[in-house]
């Protein structure tokens, strides 16, 4: 019956801590979905200079960090590029409230600042936010800067460059959502490395959440094995049957093996809802039904757990792990 509570503990502490840190789930949704975006279209120009090309990573990537900040932040904000729904488009990128677009968003990567100033001051774009790399904003600045020293209120460019300079960033931006920025280095790396760029944006992001729900199903793990121990413990210390100061190390004992077990089954839950969401849940699990799906999620969190506790070896953790997915 032990065994048993145990392993409900870890099962209700990957639920839990699955609902905890939804809007991580969600982020993660996110990156793995713009991911997809970004290869496309960096793909669909293989064979553009990578210098020219990075131009086009710039807002893919942005669009990117963008819309995970505001999954993480549970906002409703969202960015889509419009090189897919409207090629011909002024802006790069719009940002939508729900269906209400609240911003407009020309990006520009050139390997001189003064450059996408010039550009970037063009009558088309007016009212629109004007994204360079990070790296650049300074730069950009300063140029804008001199020009507005030496013509003045009176030159011919003196509204635009002014208008530029009020508008210019070095990130998506809108409310409180901030993408933090790309440099000129990470968009050039996308445009020679989409596969690579986008294989590291998603680990980091599927680490982040896998991370998050093993220290959630700890805290949560740990908190339900220690309570209903305590609760246990008390009795026999009614009963005579043990002592005080020994249901306290028991309680204490089961509080730590709780979080150890709720957070290797949390994280463990994880990574197969992950795998399964990419790869698609027939090839990760086959044609395994709802129960037999749930019950893989579980053995594979407890053979996690079994893992980490140095009971298995590292060759019957990995057979275990593949006997839950084909059972």
């Amino acid at each position: 019956r032990s065994r048993l509570g145990e392993e409900f503990s870890g099962l209700l502490s990957a639920i839990v801590a699955t609902d905890a840190i939804r809007p991580l789930v969600d982020a993660t949704t996110s990156v793995f979905r713009d991911s997809r975006q970004l290869e496309a279209v960096l793909e669909q120009y293989a064979n553009t200079d990578p210098a020219l090309l990075q131009g086009r990573s710039l807002e893919f990537l942005e669009v990117l960090k963008f819309n995970q900040a505001a999954a993480e932040a549970s906002s409703p904000l969202h960015a889509t590029a419009t090189h897919f729904s409207d090629p011909s488009a002024a802006a790069d990128v719009l940002i939508r409230d729900g269906q209400e677009v609240v911003k407009q968003v020309q990006a520009k990567s050139y390997s001189q600042a003064a450059a996408a100033v010039r550009t970037l001051a063009e009558p088309k774009y007016e009212g629109m936010d004007r994204l360079i790399p990070k790296d650049q904003l300074d730069h950009a600045q300063a140029v804008i800067d001199r020009h507005q020293r030496r013509f003045g209120d009176i030159g011919p460019n003196s509204a635009s460059y002014q208008e530029v300079r009020e508008k210019l960033t070095g990130e998506l931006h809108a409310g409180d959502i901030r993408s933090g920025g790309t440099t000129r280095e990470q968009a050039e790396f996308a445009a020679k490395q989409p596969h690579q760029a986008a294989l590291q944006l998603k680990g980091m992001a599927a680490l982040k959440e896998v991370g998050q729900a093993g220290v959630a199903g700890a805290a949560i793990g740990g908190s339900l094995q220690g309570v209903f121990t305590a609760l246990h413990q008390s009795v026999l210390v009614r009963r005579n049957a043990t002592s005080a100061s020994e249901a306290i190390v028991i309680t204490l004992q089961a509080t730590a093996s709780g979080a150890v077990r709720g957070g290797s089954v949390s994280a463990g839950s994880r990574v197969i809802a992950i795998a399964a969401r990419e790869l698609g849940v027939g090839q990760v699990l086959g044609d395994m039904g709802p129960g037999a799906m749930a019950n893989a999620v579980f053995e594979a969190g407890l053979s996690t757990h079994r893992f980490l506790k140095g009971s298995t070896s590292h060759e019957q953790y990995r057979d275990e792990l593949g006997a839950a997915a084909l059972r």
